[in-house]
């Protein structure tokens, strides 16, 4: 997801990004729990990292998504 906003954010409708969005701020300490609860340290790190980024690219965006179209 977050490549896909970083480079394809204008092909996707702004009421679809919405929907993501609210499901990943309703759903944050859900998945959060998921990734804590990776046995494996590579794949749990490797995780963390992933949502890491999808936070900063998706969740935390600073542009308003009307624009991006």
């Amino acid at each position: 997801m977050s490549h896909i906003a970083q480079n394809y954010l204008k092909l996707i409708p702004p009421a679809d990004w919405q929907q993501l969005l609210k499901l990943a701020t309703e759903q944050q300490s859900y998945i959060t729990s998921i990734i804590e609860n990776e046995t494996g340290p590579r794949r749990k790190k490797m995780a963390r990292d992933a949502y890491r980024l999808f936070a900063q690219t998706v969740i935390t965006r600073t542009q308003p998504l009307a624009e991006a179209v």
